[in-house]
């Protein structure tokens, strides 16, 4: 009876928690970064496969308050971020995702980090950046998203960012380029802003439809070939 009533606990238990995810941080001392030297947590393998999961269960021998820096690496599988990052983690200065599945930021996603330095998101699959997604966040000094597939970029959607010093937005589809001092990031969001509007952006997409049309008509017409050959 006992052993039956655990089955029963368990899949009860798996199922009210569906919506969280479970990290193990890999805490690193004294990592740099240009605010300081931090503690981190480093998380490897991020599930987050539905937009509004929740970190759960946090595997770590440090107190979540001590550490200013949480890094998301290597996690294909974590398409969006986990909602109450910042309710675990009350004083990051830094918010990195590098090597995973993102497909999008948003100003919900950054809305609970009003004081946070620097936003490292690189190496993902983010293709687009929205105009008031920086809104919250206003004392950022540095933002990366270099290695992204982004297309297209809302005007103004730098906009709120006064502080910025540094900003790497290197080898995105729409424009390439990185700037780390005030001056030279004014001028590269003005090309980001040029390269990457909602008509060029909707040109390379009547562009990939015509180049995969052609590709289909082309491979149908090789098989009819052979069809009739045989």
């Amino acid at each position: 009876m006992k052993t039956l009533f655990g089955v029963f606990l368990t899949i009860f238990l798996c199922l009210n928690n569906s919506n969280a995810v479970n990290i193990e941080c890999d805490v690193q001392d004294n990592v740099w970064t240009p605010f300081g030297y931090f503690k981190e947590c480093l998380a490897y393998r991020v599930v987050s496969k539905e937009p509004g999961m929740q970190l759960h269960a946090i595997d770590s021998y440090y107190n979540l308050e001590d550490l200013h820096s949480f890094y998301i690496y290597q996690s294909p599988h974590c398409y969006y971020l986990p909602t109450n990052i910042a309710d675990k983690f009350p004083n990051l200065k830094t918010l990195i995702a590098a090597h995973t599945g993102l497909l999008s930021i948003t100003k919900e996603d950054l809305a609970p980090f009003p004081n946070i330095l620097g936003l490292y998101i690189d190496y993902s699959k983010i293709s687009s950046i929205q105009g008031d997604v920086f809104i919250n966040n206003k004392n950022l000094q540095q933002l990366s998203l270099k290695e992204n597939d982004i297309k297209y970029v809302e005007a103004d959607s730098f906009k709120f960012l006064s502080k910025l010093t540094s900003l790497d937005f290197k080898n995105n589809p729409c424009y390439s380029g990185k700037a780390d001092d005030r001056d030279d990031v004014g001028d590269l969001i003005i090309n980001i802003e040029g390269n990457c509007n909602l008509r060029d952006y909707v040109k390379a997409d009547v562009k990939d439809e015509i180049e995969s049309s052609s590709h289909t008509h082309n491979k149908l017409s090789s098989e009819e070939e052979i069809s009739e050959d045989d």
